[in-house]
């Protein structure tokens, strides 16, 4: 129907959620998160500010959760941390301080000891060990290897030497870990050629 709901790409997190109680109130995450109460025929807060639905939220809105059992409890996940609303969303509480990374996906190696790959929501992709010679992993045992916005990590299951990493609007690489370089290999179309 020509729906555009904030301004964020669409790859990067839009989900369409449904009250459990209420089929025909609709919502779509974004940067924002747009809302209907009539099956979709209109719209409410397509751009912000200002918003009538969780009015506080930070934002960037990329998970959201209504509960089953009581459906003006929903908690919405985002670039900013967790937001909970016991409401419907009217008004809301915000807890920024919570240790939280948003991962688009994780993969692994078939090194021994394995390691875990992830792609985080505006931090790259990022690869750390399953074990430690100090007994425990910390943000020091991790190293970035992607850049940008992190997506999903692919490990060759032969050979561990070569990633294959992708990041926002369509971006891919391959990574020689051996050598700690790495070669865009997202498919572009020769120059002068029409879309």
């Amino acid at each position: 129907n020509g729906l555009s709901i904030g301004g964020k790409a669409m790859y990067s997190f839009n989900q369409i959620r449904v009250s459990p109680a209420d089929p025909d109130r609709i919502y779509v995450t974004s940067d924002i998160v747009a809302n209907s109460s009539d099956g979709g025929r209109t719209w409410k807060d397509l751009q912000w500010p200002p918003r009538a639905f969780f009015p506080k939220m930070f934002g960037d809105v990329r998970a959201m959760w209504i509960d089953p059992q009581d459906p003006d409890r929903i908690v919405l996940g985002s670039d900013g941390g967790v937001q909970l609303s016991y409401d419907g969303g009217k008004t809301s509480d915000f807890y920024d301080n919570l240790p939280l990374g948003e991962i688009y996906g994780i993969g692994v190696d078939m090194d021994d000891p394995y390691h875990v790959y992830a792609g985080l929501q505006d931090h790259e992709n990022w690869k750390g060990p399953s074990q430690s010679w100090a007994g425990e992993i910390t943000l020091e045992d991790w190293i970035t290897v992607g850049e940008g916005d992190g997506m999903y990590t692919q490990v060759d299951p032969t050979d561990s030497r070569w990633l294959y990493t992708t990041g926002q609007f369509g971006d891919q690489s391959r990574v020689d870990q051996r050598l700690r370089t790495r070669t865009s290999i997202r498919p572009r179309r020769p120059s002068g050629e029409p879309p």
